[in-house]
C-alpha cells in the first residue's frame, strides 16, 4: 500500500520546534535563563510584529511600486507623451 501523501506541515513543525529547543540551549549558555527565554520568545515575537496589522498594511502599500509593463520600452514609448502633457500641465 501506498503512504499517503503529505503537505510537509508536520515536518516544518518539528524542524521548527527543535530549531527552538537548539536556540533555548544556545540562549542558556550565553545567557542564562534569560537569554534561553529570549531565544525561544523571539520567533514569536518577530512572527507577532510581523503580521500585525500596521505592518501588514505597510507591505501591502503598492502605491509607489512601478508594475513590471513600466520597463518595457513600448510601454515608454506609449506613455511618454502622456506623462509629458501632464507634467506640461502641472507646471501652469
Amino acid at each position: 500500500m501506498k503512504p499517503l501523501p503529505q503537505s510537509g506541515t508536520a515536518p516544518r513543525a518539528a524542524a521548527s520546534g527543535a530549531l527552538s529547543v537548539l536556540a533555548g540551549v544556545g540562549g542558556h549558555a550565553a545567557g542564562g535563563p534569560v537569554g534561553a527565554a529570549g531565544a525561544v520568545l523571539t520567533p514569536a515575537v518577530m512572527a507577532r510584529i510581523l503580521m500585525s496589522n500596521p505592518v501588514q498594511g505597510w507591505l501591502g502599500n503598492q502605491a509607489l511600486a512601478r508594475p513590471a509593463a513600466a520597463y518595457q520600452p513600448a510601454t515608454v514609448r506609449q506613455l511618454a507623451p502622456q506623462i509629458l502633457k501632464i507634467s506640461e500641465e502641472q507646471k501652469k
